[in-house]
């Protein structure tokens, strides 16, 4: 009697075990295939958490901030010292120090500190845009993957039922044992095409997501289309003046010209003009000028070449765009002819190629564009403000 109960036991905690492991099982299966569905503003809103260089520029800012209030203090004890002495509470030496690294310290200090936290502010917006822009490109790429992989698969279904005919024109002697054959090769070419198209794809995708920072193994579903979108309302001169406001570049070499020519101020106020001093603070607002208007040059033919590039991509792709419609319309001829006998089932397969090139090149381009609408904005210093 104990054996047997404890055999139902046994057969028991088998039965409770093989259905929790089932259970287990359907619920790690289903985590695995849950499927992340990314916008191309969520994917770039989760790189920026995940990316290590946002933390960096962070720890920057807090850095900037807390020098700013050390100065701040420091800045407080000079004036503490100068009223103390000015009052007659402090022992003679004991006031607040009258060289001139004291004094460029009280007048620029706070000045330099102060340009400190800005660059450090407006560098952090340029790690999240440069982020934001990387994301971009690959979510573009994965994009475009997706179409190239339409496209081929278009093209093997086309070569798979133009088999068909070929193989029906020959039952009924209309077509030869090689024109099936050349069919057959075309079948094979667009499937191996298929084949390659579907790795690209894939690659495309393990970057995306390496790129945005989550696990390669995690499924996920691209929901921005791919579309042209035509940039509105920037014109270049527009576009110059916004980049020379907001790229960080301008902004340090124009805080730096100011700290610089505050110091010359302070050293105008101690030295005449034939002093080391004095020309030292003057050949360096010289050159913090000369740096600044450098810069601006450099960022005027940054900008007039990313907007030149994003309207000679624009203008390409709208010319596919026409070519696209021709070659489809070349196709739907094909096989209204090859219907009617006048040409060959290979004939329609190698006017398909045709347009599959032109779609091929017309998603490149799109692809093109929106990364050179990307740069241009980049370029401008867009979200820098």
């Amino acid at each position: 009697m104990l054996k047997r109960f404890v055999s139902l036991c046994l057969i028991g905690l088998l039965a409770l075990t093989i259905a929790f492991s089932a259970v287990s099982a359907d619920t790690v299966e289903g985590q695995e295939d849950e499927v992340l569905s990314l916008s191309l503003e969520q994917a770039q809103k989760l790189a920026i958490e995940n990316n290590p260089k946002v933390k960096l520029a962070e720890l920057e800012l807090e850095n900037a901030k807390l020098e700013e209030e050390q100065v701040e203090r420091q800045l407080d004890k000079l004036d503490a010292l100068e009223k103390a002495e000015k009052l007659g509470l402090l022992q003679e030496g004991m006031g607040k120090p009258s060289d001139f690294d004291t004094k460029i310290f009280e007048k620029v200090g706070e000045q330099q500190v102060e340009m400190g936290v800005k660059l450090a502010d407006i560098g952090l917006k340029l790690v999240k845009q440069q982020i934001k822009m990387a994301v971009e490109a690959a979510y573009y790429a994965a994009l475009q993957a997706d179409v190239n992989l339409e496209i081929y698969k278009r093209s093997m279904e086309t070569a798979e039922k133009q088999l068909e005919f070929a193989k029906l024109e020959k039952q009924v002697g209309t077509a030869s044992d090689f024109e099936v054959l050349e069919v057959e090769v075309k079948k094979a070419q667009a499937e191996a095409d298929y084949k390659n198209a579907l790795r690209d794809r894939d690659i495309a995708y393990i970057k995306l997501k390496q790129t945005i920072g989550i696990d390669l193994d995690q499924q996920i579903e691209l929901t921005t289309s791919f579309e042209y979108e035509p940039l509105k309302d920037m014109n270049l001169d527009d576009a110059i003046s916004q980049a020379l406001d907001n790229r960080l570049e301008m902004v340090k070499a124009r805080e730096e010209l100011a700290v610089a020519e505050a110091e010359l101020k302070v050293a105008e106020s101690y030295y005449t003009p034939n002093v080391f001093k004095y020309r030292e603070k003057m050949y360096a607002v010289e050159e913090k000028r000369a740096a600044l208007k450098e810069q601006e040059d450099a960022v005027r033919l940054e900008v007039i070449e990313a907007y030149l590039n994003m309207q000679a991509a624009e203008d390409g792709y709208k010319v596919l765009v026409k070519a696209e419609k021709q070659a489809k319309e070349g196709l739907r001829l094909a096989e209204l002819r090859r219907e009617a006998g006048l040409i060959r089932p290979i004939d329609v397969v190698q006017v398909e190629t045709s347009l599959k090139q032109v779609q091929l090149s017309k998603a490149k381009a799109l692809h093109g564009y929106n990364l050179a609408k990307a740069q241009f904005k980049n370029a401008i210093g867009e979200g820098l403000k």
